[in-house]
């Protein structure tokens, strides 16, 4: 118990800008970060799945076709999963959990459309834009999982596709 306060003096003493209320609060948040995305994203999965039977029939399908019912699919089984890839990309996108990236600085004053945007202009990704942009996506108002595959039925990852960061 001694150990403890001793080496949080020391460290403080070391870096008198550290603070373990300033780290807990900072792992909290990560945490919560992740757990919240992780959570709602697993919510909307269930949601889309039930209001999609088809799209749940072909994912449950592709599952049991690959694992062959003997295990859980694992990373492992991920190339071979295609379709059910295309599935969790299209809920990211359709569900658009994070409309905002997190902020940019601009490097070096550029040109962009006209605009000139001098260096260490904060730069705010609005990604909801880019997610249903109809030059990126054949029908992106619409919830299709072909959005994420080609002609052969292969996953295919796509440039637009940024749905937490830009």
């Amino acid at each position: 118990m001694l150990l403890l306060p001793l080496s949080s003096q020391v460290e403080h003493e070391k870096d008198p800008d550290f603070c373990e209320d300033s780290l807990m609060s900072v792992m909290v948040g990560l945490l919560a970060a992740g757990s919240e995305t992780t959570a709602s994203t697993l919510k909307f999965c269930l949601v889309f799945l039930a209001h999609y039977p088809d799209v749940q029939a072909k994912v449950q399908q592709e599952i049991d076709e690959v694992t062959q019912s003997l295990h859980l699919p694992g990373i492992e089984n991920r190339p071979q999963l295609a379709y059910t890839n295309a599935v969790i990309h299209e809920i990211q996108r359709v569900l658009d959990l994070a409309p905002i990236a997190l902020f940019h600085a601009v490097t070096k004053d550029i040109e962009f459309r006209g605009y000139t945007i001098p260096k260490d202009t904060i730069i705010i990704p609005f990604l909801t834009s880019v997610l249903n942009d109809p030059s990126q996506w054949e029908t992106p108002e619409r919830f299709n999982p072909g959005h994420f595959l080609d002609e052969q039925g292969q996953f295919r990852n796509r440039v637009a596709f940024m749905p937490f960061s830009a």
